[in-house]
């Protein structure tokens, strides 16, 4: 059991809290999980919360207090852990040694090919060999995987939970 486990428990009504709670700084969700742990008056573990979640009906409504309490708190918080990942970015593309400042952008451009093959290369191969009678079998890519890389080091991957903190609708675009 993890916190990540409690953040996606807790996601649907306390989506800035899930998404800390389901975020890579595990020093940060297990900040945020003592401050829940503390609100629902239990022990500072996975397992205790995810256990009152389960069998007190109350619990959900302490969480969502909890959270629009400690919004600013909160918010602070991720703004801290996006500078931390910003400075870690900047040294990484200061670096002079290929293999740390060439990381990033290698898996850009694999994302990015794989990207083009999938929605690009493939369709039009595909189209172009059944127009001349041909039947092909091209590879297709497990794009849900490239995508979770390719969103993250695009940095898109909080943009919905930013927007939800911010009041921005769904229904939007």
């Amino acid at each position: 059991m993890s916190w990540g486990s409690v953040g996606r428990l807790i996601a649907g009504i306390a989506p800035v809290l899930g998404d800390i709670l389901g975020g890579p700084a595990e020093a940060l969700a297990a900040h945020v999980g003592g401050l829940i742990a503390s609100a629902l008056g239990t022990h500072s573990t996975p397992e205790s919360v995810e256990d009152v979640l389960r069998t007190d009906p109350g619990a959900y409504v302490k969480i969502k207090a909890l959270e629009l309490e400690q919004a600013t708190t909160l918010a602070r918080l991720r703004a801290d852990a996006a500078l931390a990942q910003i400075r870690v970015n900047q040294a990484e593309a200061q670096s002079g040694n290929l293999f740390i400042s060439g990381a990033r952008p290698m898996i850009m451009w694999v994302c990015a090919t794989a990207f083009a093959w999938q929605f690009v290369v493939a369709p039009v191969t595909i189209f172009v060999g059944q127009a001349m009678g041909a039947k092909l079998a091209l590879p297709v890519l497990d794009y849900r995987a490239l995508q979770t890389v390719l969103m993250g080091l695009l940095g898109l991957g909080g943009l919905r939970t930013f927007e939800k903190i911010k009041g921005v609708n769904q229904r939007h675009g």
